[in-house]
């Protein structure tokens, strides 16, 4: 039984879609793929592979949710997270108490410390794997902290996921940002996820497939506008005027970071130039 076929159950949104394919995964070629619903983003992907798509909204900010499956069901590649995370830096000047929760709207804001890169990856992963029986057991490694600054911070994990049948291994990347509003509050949350997992002797595909999806995973700037607007028209009129800073902020944020600071991590310049060169093993 392969392992991954567990993975379509947990990583997706409930408002994904799915496409598929048939062919076997030993030399990949690859195709332009639009999300559906709203052409919201676009991406190359193999033309042998299973895609599951979705959008995640954060705060009227939509933010893409893919994973692609191998047609043997032993690599899946993931770009997105599949919920909205946000949270808020305690601050007593401002009220806000470390484990308590701030309302807004139908949900709440949790009050968290904020957390490093590779800790946030592997609760994430935690939840997801391991609370869905996909892994039985996962250790991480995670590589030294890309540089950023007092907004934005960055970081990757490489990881085995012990299964019933062996252990297969990963990797996964995540960038965190943080916005302050006038009065003073921090919110934190994840806005980019790339990662893959792969069975024994699947890793090379896995990290080809994963450098082509976020070499050319687009969002359209026009659809992204469409879909904030709509998000607006269905708020109050404060709730709106509150969240369209914070929405510009994120997208400002999002659009200028996404793929860009990815594309210097000490993994993908590893993988690259494996590609390049024709080399095989892994990063």
């Amino acid at each position: 039984m392969r392992l991954f076929k567990r993975l379509l159950l947990v990583l997706l949104v409930l408002t994904a879609t799915t496409f598929s394919a048939a062919a076997q995964d030993e030399s990949l070629e690859f195709i332009s793929w639009t999300e559906p619903q709203m052409n919201l983003y676009s991406a190359e992907i193999p033309i042998n592979w299973q895609i599951n798509a979705g959008i995640v909204d954060f705060l009227g900010s939509p933010q893409p949710n893919i994973v692609l499956m191998s047609a043997d069901s032993s690599i899946a590649v993931i770009a997105g997270l599949n919920q909205r995370y946000v949270f808020l830096e305690p601050n007593e000047s401002l009220g806000l108490y470390e484990g308590d929760a701030l309302p807004f709207g139908d949900w709440s804001i949790p009050i968290v410390q904020q957390v490093s890169p590779a800790e946030f990856l592997s609760y994430y992963l935690d939840e997801l794997l391991i609370s869905a029986a996909v892994c039985a057991d996962i250790e991480y490694d995670a590589l030294p902290e890309l540089d950023g600054n007092r907004d934005y911070r960055a970081g990757e994990v490489t990881l085995e996921c012990t299964y019933d049948a062996g252990v297969a291994s990963g990797y996964f990347y995540v960038a965190l940002y943080t916005i302050e509003d006038a009065s003073g509050a921090r919110f934190w949350m994840p806005g980019d996820l790339f990662g893959f997992l792969a069975e024994p002797g699947a890793e090379v595909i896995a990290q080809e497939a994963l450098m082509r999806l976020a070499q050319t995973l687009t969002i359209d700037a026009e659809a992204a506008q469409a879909y904030t607007l709509e998000y607006q028209h269905g708020t109050n009129d404060m709730d709106a005027l509150l969240m369209q800073d914070f929405q510009n902020q994120v997208d400002q944020m999002m659009r200028s970071h996404m793929v860009a600071t990815f594309s210097n991590t000490m993994y993908w310049n590893c993988v690259n130039t494996q590609i390049i060169n024709g080399g095989s093993g892994n990063c």
